[in-house]
């Protein structure tokens, strides 16, 4: 009776041991999981800011870009503004002056028919 008793006793220290052993291992296991999906996390929150600071730098490189071009277009339209105000300028002063000179031919032709209109005089 007490081969068997030792027996019962054994299975069920051993029953408890593999219990406790299998508690342990689930623990553990939990435990081993939950490590593992806080790295994850962790790790997936570095890679979206490094992934975030990057389209931040290309939107910066786009604007930067963009406003590159846009002043290159503006001071193109300037040169050419400036352009079109000298050749405005310079089409103002012609004009000034052809009006000058229209005044002194029409001035010189009103004397040459004074002058035309005395000689005729002297002539009758």
């Amino acid at each position: 009776m007490d081969i068997i008793f030792y027996i019962c006793a054994a299975l069920i220290g051993a029953a408890i041991g593999i219990a406790i052993l299998i508690y342990v291992q689930r623990s553990t296991a939990r435990s081993r999981a939950k490590s593992i999906v806080d790295d994850a996390e962790r790790e997936a929150e570095v890679i979206m800011k490094n992934k975030l600071l990057e389209a931040r730098e290309q939107e910066l490189r786009i604007k930067t870009e963009a406003e590159k071009q846009a002043n290159q277009r503006m001071q193109r339209v300037q040169a050419e503004e400036s352009k079109i105000k000298q050749r405005q300028s310079q089409l103002n002063q012609q004009q000034s002056e052809n009006a000058r000179a229209r005044n002194e031919n029409e001035q010189t032709r009103q004397n040459l028919e004074a002058q035309a209109a005395v000689v005729e005089q002297r002539k009758e």
